[in-house]
């Protein structure tokens, strides 16, 4: 009786001592910790200024269109930023109010040099060509000229006439007639001006806008051998599109201008407000 007691003893203590070795152990959560306190600084700088510096411009007496002094964005960071432009019109009692009133945004890029056109029987020349000719060419520049415009120099150094036609952002519902002069020329007429140098002198000077080029041609009026087909001339700077986000690469700089629009039926004083907001 008294070895089947004590053997049960002995159980009995093996199994609470087994349960005290369950209830004791543990897995660990982490072998260790790193706390790192971190001073993040803004990586998004306008005209040179953090977020919390606004911009301030004044314009006074303005009508029609008119355009802020130049700007910059710039990113500061090692990762691509996508951002996008938004706009608050508030009118002089306070309350929001963008009737008549449109603003847009305009990246200040260098244009691209004309592209040539191509030649064919009918326009075996390009302006380039004429240009080395001194035959009727155009003239291109951007002195003096906002955002969104080109300067053109229609130039015929000879006596006799010189048309050339002209259209913005390809846009061919800007055909004035379904029939060229030159009958060979089968995409209509657009807008043009014709020089005669005992008339008119010999150049006459435009500023074309447009949303991103224009093109000029000239196909009727010149010498056969000297007409040249459409001709593709950037305008300056490039329109961001309206509330289209767009990215700022690591340590890219965007330099902009912001272009005002008023109809003629606005008048008043208005507080404009830009923001550059994450997309």
């Amino acid at each position: 009786m008294f070895k089947k007691h004590g053997k049960k003893t002995l159980i009995l203590a093996l199994a609470l001592m087994s349960c005290v070795g369950i209830a004791s152990a543990a897995l660990l959560e982490y072998y260790g910790k790193i706390i790192t306190t971190v001073n993040v600084k803004p990586s998004i700088l306008l005209d040179g200024e953090d977020y919390k510096t606004p911009i301030t411009e004044e314009l006074t007496d303005v009508c029609g269109i008119v355009f802020s002094q130049p700007h910059y964005l710039e990113n500061l960071a090692n990762i691509p930023a996508k951002m996008e432009f938004t706009y608050e019109v508030i009118n002089e009692t306070g309350q929001p109010d963008d009737r008549g009133i449109t603003v847009t945004y305009w990246k200040l890029d260098e244009p691209e040099e004309p592209v040539p056109s191509e030649t064919n029987e009918v326009t075996p020349s390009t302006n380039e060509q004429n240009i080395a000719n001194n035959w009727a060419h155009v003239i291109v520049s951007y002195d003096g000229v906002n955002a969104g415009e080109v300067k053109l120099t229609f130039v015929q150094p000879r006596d006799f006439y010189a048309c050339f036609e002209y259209r913005t952002d390809g846009d061919t519902s800007q055909m004035i007639s379904p029939d060229n002069y030159n009958t060979e020329i089968t995409d209509g007429l657009y807008p043009y001006v014709c020089l005669y140098p005992p008339e008119t002198g010999h150049n006459v000077t435009m500023i074309l806008s447009a949303d991103e080029y224009v093109e000029v041609r000239m196909v009727f009026g010149g010498e056969t051998d000297e007409r040249f087909n459409w001709t593709r001339i950037d305008v300056l700077g490039t329109k961001i599109p309206e509330a289209t986000p767009f990215t700022l690469e690591p340590g890219e700089r965007l330099d902009f201008c912001i272009c005002y629009r008023f109809e003629t039926r606005v008048v008043g004083n208005y507080t404009i407000t830009t923001e550059v907001v994450p997309a």
